[in-house]
């Protein structure tokens, strides 16, 4: 073989040239770029990626919606038509045709909601209020109210599709509840049955450690896999842990993890830890573990200094405070 192919690989190119060696000559050469990989491409494909699951997973509970009207005997065909909120609205107080219930019913499947609580305290940030801020303000409303009475004073304003249309899955639930009730009265379709199925239809999510793919269609993402020709189950959490450096046949804990924080905060950093030249007790270390880092607060040198009945200090060894504040915080955090 008289040639000889180099290449140059490098973050954002790579360049190749092909030399003939028995008469030093060049065959052929160039380059290829492209873009470097950067933090917020990786995150807008995360984001495009989220939103495909969302809408795919939310068809498919609409799917079976219409699946569970149908096995009851709950006419289908108008779905997509008439005014939901109207119909949810009426639902309420009198009698509405199985037609009508259909359209208002599948309307709360789609438009189910989130599991987000509202905050106790109301932040101002400017502009459009956040999902917490509105749930905070629309849970008001919501003492004296249902959902569709709500939306539908609102959307003769315009208001109803706009981001203070922001509700949480158990407003729904209840209203979706209220609304089955008063309807069993007068439909015999409408049983205990068809009302616990489909609640649990509407408040039904996947969990987050659970991941993508199921049973049915198992994906080396999710809890679900093939490996090996066999169906295995494994949680998302068991499938990220390692292998211990000493005993390689047994799982190691996952590195950020609260337990191992906390075992490093208590078996570390709290060990090293001196004031007025004595080490912190069994009971310092229960303190601040149930007192500061439990109730959320930031721990600080200066409160360990408060709880101990001393003043606080100007200085602080850097060892002990950058060891203490970075574990603690990560603490908190968890």
């Amino acid at each position: 073989m008289s040639k000889v192919l180099g290449l140059d690989i490098g973050v954002s190119s790579v360049g190749w040239g092909i030399i003939d060696t028995e008469k030093m000559e060049i065959i052929d050469a160039g380059v290829r770029l492209f873009e470097e990989a950067t933090r917020n491409a990786n995150e807008e494909r995360r984001g495009f990626r989220g939103a495909r699951r969302l809408k795919r997973r939310r068809n498919h509970r609409l799917e079976r919606a219409k699946k569970l009207f149908e096995e009851f005997g709950i006419p289908t065909n108008c779905i997509g038509t008439g005014n939901p909120y109207e119909i949810r609205y009426k639902a309420l107080k009198e009698k509405v045709s199985l037609e009508e219930l259909a359209i208002g019913l599948y309307h709360i499947v789609k438009r189910r909601g989130t599991v987000l609580d509202a905050p106790l305290e109301e932040e101002k940030t400017g502009g459009e209020l956040s999902t917490k801020e509105q749930l905070k303000r629309n849970s008001k409303e919501l003492e004296t109210k249902y959902v569709c009475e709500i939306q539908f004073e609102r959307l003769k304003k315009g208001l109803v599709r706009s981001h203070e249309n922001r509700f949480r899955t158990e407003d729904y639930i209840k209203e979706a509840r209220a609304i089955l009730n008063r309807q069993a009265q007068f439909h015999q379709e409408i049983n205990d049955e068809f009302i616990e199925k489909y609640i649990e239809l509407v408040q039904k999510r996947r969990a987050y450690y659970d991941g993508p793919g199921s049973k049915k269609s198992p994906t080396i993402y999710g809890r679900y896999f093939i490996k090996n020709g066999k169906f295995h189950e494994m949680s998302m959490i068991e499938k990220m842990r390692g292998k211990c450096t000493y005993f390689s046949d047994q799982p190691r804990i996952a590195k950020m993890s609260f337990t191992a924080e906390l075992y490093d905060l208590l078996n570390g950093d709290l060990n090293k830890l001196q004031v007025n030249g004595e080490y912190l007790t069994e009971e310092d270390k229960k303190y601040i573990v149930e007192e500061i880092v439990k109730k959320g607060q930031k721990v600080t040198i200066d409160r360990i200094l408060k709880y101990k009945g001393l003043p606080k200090q100007k200085k602080v060894q850097p060892f002990l405070y950058s060891s203490v504040m970075i574990s603690l915080s990560m603490i908190v955090c968890l």
